[in-house]
């Protein structure tokens, strides 16, 4: 019984450990990484002003884009503008294409700035 027992919480806790690790691993991800764009946070820090922190908080903010892909399911289609009805179709086709994968416009105007 007790070795039963032993294997038992031996395997509870490989298993918590390894959930932890996968967490440990989403959160360093998150830190050094734009859920938006994909792009690293460094690269923000060396040629954007503000850096990561404002590039995260301002222009790829991921809790703008849920609340703007919340507030396209409860509008009515018939009011949608341009770019409301582009993302609309994109996300009924289940198609993330919309989201701006390795862009990002603070890059962009810092490279046409000059820096």
């Amino acid at each position: 019984v007790i070795v039963w027992l032993n294997i038992l919480f031996g395997i509870i806790i490989d298993t918590f450990a390894e959930l932890r690790d996968t967490k440990q691993k989403v959160e360093e991800d998150t830190k050094k990484r734009c859920f938006i764009c994909g792009i690293e946070a460094y690269t923000f820090d060396r040629f954007v002003e503000g850096g990561f922190v404002r590039h995260t908080k301002g222009p790829h903010n991921m809790w703008m884009y849920l609340y703007f892909m919340h507030h396209l399911k409860l509008k009515d289609g018939t009011e949608f503008n341009g770019q409301e009805s582009y993302v609309y179709q994109k996300m009924v086709q289940k198609d993330m294409s919309f989201f701006p994968l390795h862009k990002s416009l603070d890059l962009v105007s810092c490279v046409r700035g000059g820096d």
